[in-house]
């Protein structure tokens, strides 16, 4: 018997921990089945097309790293158990834009005005 599992998914903006990569936060709602065993997360630069993947063990939540700024991504998550791997998640995407760094404060002034 094939069982489907939906997944709710949704993207999530992340921070930027370097100034040529940008880290992007993907969350998801745990599969409705008290068989699954993990998570696979799924990530490319073209819309149902995945390159890379990363198994994230029985998770909701995951930051990845290394991302470019300045294009966009599509994501989708599958779960895995005893049956193998469940359908994807429907597709989100993101384009992340980069990150501009804080004016400095000008008018500053040491000691008593």
């Amino acid at each position: 018997m094939t069982r489907r599992l939906l997944i709710g998914f949704a993207l999530i903006f992340g921070l930027l921990s370097r100034a040529d990569a940008v880290d992007i936060t993907v969350c998801w709602t745990h599969a409705p089945c008290p068989d699954v065993t993990h998570y696979r997360v799924y990530s490319g630069t073209a819309s149902g097309v995945y390159n890379n993947w990363v198994d994230v063990g029985y998770v909701n939540r995951v930051v990845l790293e290394g991302f470019s700024p300045n294009v966009k991504y599509f994501f989708t998550v599958t779960a895995w158990g005893p049956a193998g791997e469940s359908v994807k998640a429907a597709e989100v995407s993101i384009t992340k834009p980069e990150s501009v760094a804080p004016a400095a404060p000008t008018n500053l002034h040491l000691g008593a005005p």
